[in-house]
């Protein structure tokens, strides 16, 4: 594979907002080249694609990971960068739901995935502005510290590098005085993402995975014992697929676009912030989101801009008005902000799921699917990489850690997308009646 790095026609940085603006330079990644072979065929070039390309190759199996687009075009190149550990529920309530064998194992496998990360960019050198220095639950009313509290309590019980916050300690780390209390996660931090998966395609690529942009896959079949894939530049026979679409998951696999919802999440970014506003706002810590039903989260680039992103609809922005949400919410967060321009505005989709908790299929031998990460899937699709690696290489599940589920539409799923929508606008509405933007 050539190791000359050039710009990818067909991708423009600016889609990407600030992360692309500040990337490191996508590698070379044509499309797919007429018919191929493989042990491994991957649809889907974010990060758990591209992590499951890489620890294929160092595992010596032969892996061909194909993108419509190109390595973190989707929410992997589009996100807020955060690495956090865990799972949207916490260990308590996966011991309730998974029952305590399962559960435990679900509750360490999630305590581990953000050092996880952090230890595979400093193994390969991944140049993506990480910085493992702690994110902060932040409860924006009185009523959900009680809340924050017993999140906090769970990990502090198992050990974990936690901090609970008070009414001045949380002011102090965020340099806001919006918060009224929270807690502080040291496990977690934030990389530059879209830095980061071309990183992990580069590493993949030099271990001797193969990576095509600009190669749909337009259909798939069984073939003999294996797999076939038609692309629109060419067809792939392996023996297994993993299909790591996410929030951009189509008809390919019937049923399995019915088991999510796609959502758009959208930031924006300021210009970059004076000395005095730097050693004020996020002094210390990496990153932050907090408990609004319409959630924000926060944090600083390496340039020192503030980039304030929150969940949308189902309909990606169009232009600057449908970001004033963001652009009003930093400035009531941060009022020392008050008239900074903002120079950034993109999004992205991710996909969640309807027990918030992403979901691991096995439909057929031979054919996975990793897909709902619920916008925590910096660290866990990294993670779940491996996890892949590891069934295939062993042909059983026994180190993965989630259960391997079938695929189950959700009711109603053709209009999963409208009540998307309503739920969202109901959210928001309620925020902003109760006074939280």
């Amino acid at each position: 594979m050539p190791t000359e790095i050039v710009a990818s026609a067909g991708l423009p940085d600016q889609d990407f907002g600030l992360w692309g603006a500040t990337a490191e330079p996508v590698p070379l990644t044509a499309a797919l080249p007429g018919d191929r072979h493989a042990d491994v065929a991957i649809i889907g070039a974010g990060y758990t694609g591209l992590s499951t390309a890489l620890h294929l190759a160092e595992l010596g199996i032969s892996g061909i990971c194909i993108d419509s687009q190109g390595p973190g075009f989707g929410a992997s190149g589009r996100n807020g960068g955060q690495v956090l550990p865990g799972f949207k529920l916490y260990p308590d309530q996966l011991v309730e739901t998974y029952g305590e064998e399962r559960g435990r194992a679900m509750a360490a496998f999630g305590a581990g995935i953000a050092d996880m990360l952090f230890a595979l960019v400093a193994r390969h050198g991944i140049a993506c502005d990480a910085r493992q220095s702690g994110w902060v639950h932040a409860g924006h009313h009185v009523s959900k510290l009680a809340e924050q509290r017993w999140k906090h309590d769970q990990w502090a019980s198992r050990g974990a590098n936690v901090q609970w916050l008070d009414k001045a300690a949380i002011t102090q780390q965020v340099g806001s005085e919006l918060y009224e209390g929270g807690w502080l996660d040291r496990r977690a931090g934030t990389v530059q993402p879209l830095s980061f998966a071309r990183g992990l395609a580069r590493v993949a690529m030099a271990k001797g995975a193969a990576i095509h942009s600009a190669t749909r896959a337009n259909a798939l079949q069984r073939d003999g014992d294996g797999w076939r894939i038609s692309t629109s530049s060419g067809t792939i026979r392996a023996q297994h697929v993993v299909l790591a679409t996410n929030g951009y998951t189509d008809r390919l696999l019937p049923r399995l676009a019915g088991t999510l919802v796609p959502v758009d999440s959208a930031q924006v970014a300021t210009a970059p912030l004076h000395e005095a506003q730097r050693k004020r706002i996020l002094p210390a810590i990496a990153c932050v989101s907090d408990t609004r039903r319409s959630l924000l989260y926060f944090r600083t680039s390496s340039d020192g801009r503030l980039v304030m992103g929150g969940r949308g609809g189902i309909l990606l922005p169009t232009d600057a008005s449908h970001f004033a949400r963001l652009e009003r919410a930093t400035q009531l967060t941060f009022p020392q902000l008050e008239g900074i321009p903002f120079t950034h505005r993109w999004a992205g989709t991710l996909a969640v799921t309807m027990d918030h908790m992403p979901h691991l299929h096995e439909p057929e031998p031979g054919l996975i699917a990793s897909i709902g990460c619920n916008g925590r899937g910096v660290a866990y699709s990294t993670a779940m990489g491996e996890v892949i690696a590891q069934r295939i290489a062993s042909g059983n599940w026994d180190r993965a850690p989630m259960p391997v589920t079938p695929i189950t539409p959700m009711p109603f799923a053709p209009f999963r997308r409208i009540g998307a929508a309503v739920v969202a606008g109901w959210y928001g509405w309620r925020d902003r009646r109760q006074g939280h933007l």
